[in-house]
């Protein structure tokens, strides 16, 4: 890939591409050698030898500069919001360009990645410090809204933490998702390293973290003292990381640290805990509702990254909310303890929500180079035994032949930008994933080629080979049923104080993208937009053989997002430049839905719909399903 350059003098979108070129480089993977953040990772038995002591000094390098990236682009997102004081983002911008020009991070770059780009970098980057040492000068630099979230996207992807799902047996030892956590966190854990978490709460302390993460802590489950990754290749397994955790346990100090430096304390919660007790499980149900996280009074995935200003459910940066006294609590309206031990919230289980776990389908996708599989309908799926989770993804049979998962496309470096677009594809390229390497179109009718318009070619899908484009105004669709539990529907306290009720809510969300473009002649792009139905056993019991087909008529209630992109915004006339910058993950969030005193609900149903326009696509693409419960003690009106 040729080595990047600056474009227009903007660095941030210079060392976007840098970050997503490291993280390419570190997770690229052909299925034959490993890739190269295992080999990093493998060499920590050797890390008191001279290479290894350079690598380890590299993963510190690299650790230490993207937090501290993390925590200058944060800190630019704020005031490019809150306000226009140019001086203030010019300064907070100049240190941001000095931390991506350091010696430190070239040298780790180069260390643990390639070094056929990165004394370029570097060159550019000093140049544009250099340059930029006047505030008039650096003026010019400032950058646009969407720069920053391309930036706090990659930067998410190198220093996110993600568990594994499902129950967590005490005999369990691989806690942590090694695919989609953060590599620059996996080589930290590999070698012993800090990943610092800065910035944190109204005193804006630093915190060290080592081991949180490692391990999943977990309510009422004793949970191992030993931990391990290990990254299973075609030939033998390769141990990343692993950890014999002794009392006082690291990973609870770090915790209540990091909680503490946000202002949430509990006399009863001191840093020599070794289970999660009644009080550490209260100040977490209060940072998760100030963040507006799920309640689960778990330490989940929402709040491990939070906690260190990473959002999970955005896959980006945001700063963490501190403790707020005087906060409309959900448990009562006059105390901040909630009652405990209670769940007062959680996120219900979704088969393949980010289009990347197919296997749970029994899903095999075909197509090179860039890879693709079909969401199937209920005729191709048959019995529900078919189903290897007992329930997933259907097409609806109804609507326009539908949705499609796809594999990200490759990223062209900056320097393209102006005459192709920062994917392969230019101005029609689908882009990147949010999350892992599928995300969800709601209709492709060819496997892929690059920048295509107009017809499609031979093999196209769905029978759009020599078929005329669909009409304007139809609809694709696939959706899910997700059972409802009993134990959800049960309000978390026997009774509420005097004059308040308890109130049960659902909401759904999704990760949305659009190509802000019309492959056809309308002139106007492709829409999406999730709706979360109710049913109750009038219509809806688990099926014992035969998939249940959906019904909006027969649904009791029902909540949606608008469609995305708004017609007002995407009307205008945009610049390749212009399109590049929008193409970013936005989170949509269905209004919440009440479901007090719905009888006998037996299941929701999360329904993804793509609205087209002209051509044969409909370019609306989704990411990260999530399907979240909470309840609420609130005022009788």
């Amino acid at each position: 890939m040729p080595d990047p350059t600056p474009v227009a003098g903007n660095p941030f979108s210079l060392v976007a591409y840098v970050l997503f070129k490291v993280r390419y480089s570190l997770e690229e993977y052909d299925g034959s050698r490993p890739p190269r953040w295992v080999r990093i990772a493998r060499g920590r038995e050797f890390q008191s030898e001279a290479i290894g002591t350079l690598v380890s000094a590299a993963v510190l390098g690299l650790s230490e500069s993207t937090t501290l990236m993390a925590d200058l682009t944060i800190r630019i997102e704020e005031l490019l919001i809150q306000t226009d004081a140019a001086k203030a983002i010019a300064e907070t911008t100049l240190d941001f360009i000095e931390a991506a020009s350091s010696n430190e991070f070239a040298m780790a770059v180069t260390t643990l990645v390639s070094p056929s780009f990165s004394s370029q970098v570097a060159d550019a980057l000093d140049q544009i410090n250099t340059t930029a040492q006047s505030i008039e000068a650096l003026l010019d630099y400032i950058p646009e809204p969407e720069d920053v979230r391309q930036l706090g996207h990659e930067l998410f992807q190198l220093l996110c933490i993600v568990q594994r799902t499902g129950v967590l047996q005490p005999t369990d030892t691989d806690h942590v998702d090694l695919e989609a956590t953060g590599k620059v966190r996996l080589c930290a854990w590999a070698y012993g390293r800090r990943v610092r978490a800065r910035a944190l709460g109204p005193s804006s302390v630093t915190a060290d973290v080592l081991q949180l993460g490692m391990r999943r802590l977990v309510m009422g489950v004793t949970t191992n003292t030993h931990s391990e990754g290990v990254w299973e290749g075609p030939e033998e397994p390769i141990t990343i990381f692993e950890h014999d955790f002794v009392p006082p346990y690291g990973d609870f100090t770090e915790l209540v640290a990091l909680l503490a430096a946000h202002d949430y304390t509990d006399p009863l919660v001191q840093s020599s805990i070794t289970t999660i007790t009644n009080p550490l499980r209260r100040l977490l149900l209060q940072f998760q509702f100030l963040n507006e996280l799920p309640l689960s009074g778990e330490v989940d995935d929402h709040t491990l990254n939070r906690l260190m200003n990473y959002d999970f459910a955005r896959k980006n940066l945001r700063r963490a909310r501190s403790y707020d006294p005087n906060a409309d609590w959900p448990w009562a309206t006059t105390t901040p303890t909630p009652p405990v031990p209670v769940v007062w919230g959680g996120e219900l289980p979704l088969v393949n929500p980010g289009a990347d776990d197919y296997a749970d389908e029994g899903i095999t996708p075909m197509g090179m180079p860039y890879s693709y599989y079909e969401v199937r309908t209920e005729d191709a799926i048959g019995p529900v035994g078919n189903l290897p989770q007992g329930h997933g993804w259907v097409a609806d049979s109804n609507a326009l032949r539908s949705f499609v998962a796809l594999r990200s496309r490759t990223r062209t470096p900056d320097a393209q930008v102006a005459t192709q677009g920062r994917y392969d594809g230019g101005v029609w390229s689908e882009g990147e994933a949010a999350d892992g390497l599928y995300f969800w179109s709601a209709r492709h009718v060819e496997p892929w080629r690059a920048g295509r318009t107009g017809a499609p070619l031979a093999g196209a899908l769905f029978g759009s080979f020599g078929a005329a484009a669909p009409a304007a105004a139809q609809q694709s669709r696939m959706y899910q049923w997700i059972p409802v539990p009993a134990s959800m529907l049960i309000a978390p306290i026997a009774s509420v104080p005097s004059g308040t009720t308890a109130r049960l809510y659902v909401v759904a969300s999704v990760l949305q993208r659009s190509l802000y473009r019309d492959r056809g002649s309308a002139g106007l792009p492709d829409q999406g937009r999730i709706r979360l139905e109710v049913y109750d056993n009038t219509y809806y019991s688990p099926p014992s053989n035969a998939l249940s087909p959906r019904d909006l008529g027969e649904a009791v209630a029902s909540a949606q997002t608008q469609w995305f992109p708004d017609r007002g915004t995407t009307a205008m006339a945009l610049q390749l430049d212009e399109v590049d910058r929008r193409r970013v993950w936005f989170l949509r969030k269905t209004e919440p839905l009440d479901l007090t005193g719905i009888a006998n609900i037996t299941a929701l149903c999360l329904v993804a719909e793509g609205l087209h326009q002209s051509g044969w696509d409909t370019d609306a693409y989704f990411d990260d399903f999530r399907v979240e419960y909470y309840w609420r003690i609130v005022p009788i009106p």
